[in-house]
C-alpha cells in the first residue's frame, strides 16, 4: 500500500452542476452517472447537473447525489492513472487508509472494496429516504460552530436542553479542535445558538441540510436502518477504513456493519479521524468529491499542502500526473 489516504465529503457540499465537468471529460465518471440513473430509476444525472437546487438539497436526493459525484471523481482519477479499478493501481498509488465524512463513509466503503457502487448506492438511497422521513417527523437543523472548544459547546448544549425532556441539541460532528457542528430540534438549536453567541463564538454557520443528523432525532428510523445494513452485501475491505462513530480502524465486515448502524444517531468523530491520518504522516491526503470542504479543514490544522481536492478535470489530471511521477 502507498503512504496516502483517500477521504470523501458529506452532506452539505451539494451544488447544482457538481460532477458535470468531470463526467464530460472522463468516460469512467460518465459511466458512474449512467449506472446511478439505472439503479435509482431516476435522472440523478440531470438533477445533479442542472438542478433545481431545491430538489437537490432534499436529503433523499442530496445523499445519493453526493455519493455518486464522489465515486465519479474517484473513477476519473483511477482512469487518468491508467487503471480500470482502484485495486489495479500500482501499490505506491494505493491508499493505506480511507475515510469519509458522514455520507462520505459510504464512498469510502466503495473505495475499500467493501461494497460495489451499485449496492452502495442502494444502501445510500435507503438511508436518505429513512433520514428524510425522520426529518419530516421531527424537524430540526444543524449549524457549524467555529471558535469555541468542543467541551464548552457540550456544556452550552446541555444548558440549551435544560429541563425540557422533549428538546434535543447536541454535537453532531467533531470536525476540528476549533470547529464542531451542533444539531437539534428547532427550539433547542435556537437556544444553543443564542448561548454560543453570548459566549463569543467567532462564527456560526447554518448548514444546507434538511434535519438534525447524527442525533437522537434519527432514532425513529434506527430499527429499519439496522435491518438494511444487516441485509447489505458487504465484503471484507481490502483497505482499512477509519470509522465515523468511533474513529476505530475497521477491517472486518462485522465491525463495519456495527459502525454503519450506530453512525445514524452518533456524532461523527472527524477530528479523531484526521488525527489518525496526520499522525501517520500520510501524504498526500486526496479528497474526492464536490468542493474542498475536507481539504480546507485539514489545511486549518496541518498545512495547506497536506490535502488535495479532486473535484475537477484539471485536479484529476494534476493528481494523476503527480502520482505517476512519484
Amino acid at each position: 500500500m502507498g503512504n496516502r489516504a483517500f477521504v470523501f465529503p458529506g452532506q452539505g457540499v451539494q451544488r447544482v452542476g457538481m460532477g458535470a465537468d468531470v463526467a464530460e471529460h472522463s468516460p469512467a465518471a460518465k459511466n458512474v452517472y449512467a449506472m446511478a440513473d439505472a439503479v435509482l430509476g431516476m435522472e440523478m444525472t440531470a438533477l445533479s447537473f442542472t438542478g433545481p437546487v431545491e430538489a437537490l438539497t432534499e436529503t433523499r436526493n442530496a445523499q445519493p447525489a453526493i455519493f455518486t459525484a464522489s465515486v465519479a471523481c474517484l473513477a476519473a482519477y483511477v482512469e487518468a492513472c491508467g487503471a480500470e479499478a482502484l485495486s489495479d493501481l500500482p501499490d505506491a498509488l494505493q491508499p493505506s487508509l480511507v475515510a469519509g465524512h458522514s455520507i462520505g463513509e459510504f464512498t469510502a466503503l466503495v473505495a475499500a472494496g467493501a461494497i460495489s457502487f451499485e449496492d452502495g448506492l442502494r444502501l445510500v438511497q435507503t438511508r436518505s429516504q429513512l433520514m428524510q422521513r425522520a426529518v419530516e417527523d421531527a424537524p430540526g437543523g444543524m449549524a457549524a460552530v467555529i471558535g469555541v472548544s468542543p467541551q464548552v459547546v457540550l456544556q452550552l448544549c446541555a444548558r440549551a436542553r435544560g429541563a425540557d425532556s422533549r428538546s434535543t441539541v447536541s454535537i453532531a460532528t467533531f470536525n476540528t479542535p476549533q470547529q464542531v457542528v451542533i444539531a437539534g430540534d428547532t427550539a433547542g438549536l435556537s437556544r444553543a445558538i443564542a448561548l454560543l453567541k453570548e459566549h463569543g463564538a467567532r462564527r456560526i454557520v447554518p448548514l444546507r441540510v434538511g434535519g438534525a443528523f447524527h442525533t437522537q432525532l434519527m432514532a425513529s428510523v434506527q430499527a429499519e436502518w439496522s435491518a438494511a445494513v444487516e441485509a447489505a452485501p458487504l465484503a471484507q475491505p481490502h483497505i482499512p477504513i477509519v470509522a465515523n462513530a468511533t474513529a476505530n480502524i475497521v477491517t472486518s465486515v462485522e465491525a463495519l456493519r456495527h459502525e454503519l448502524i450506530v453512525q445514524m444517531t452518533s456524532p461523527v468523530r472527524w477530528a479523531a479521524t484526521l488525527d489518525i491520518l496526520l499522525r501517520r504522516n500520510l501524504d498526500p491526503i486526496l479528497e474526492f468529491g464536490p468542493g474542498a470542504v475536507l481539504t480546507r479543514m485539514i489545511g486549518s490544522i496541518a498545512t495547506a499542502e497536506a490535502a488535495v481536492a479532486i473535484d475537477s478535470p484539471q485536479a484529476v489530471r494534476q493528481a494523476a500526473a503527480a502520482g505517476t511521477v512519484a
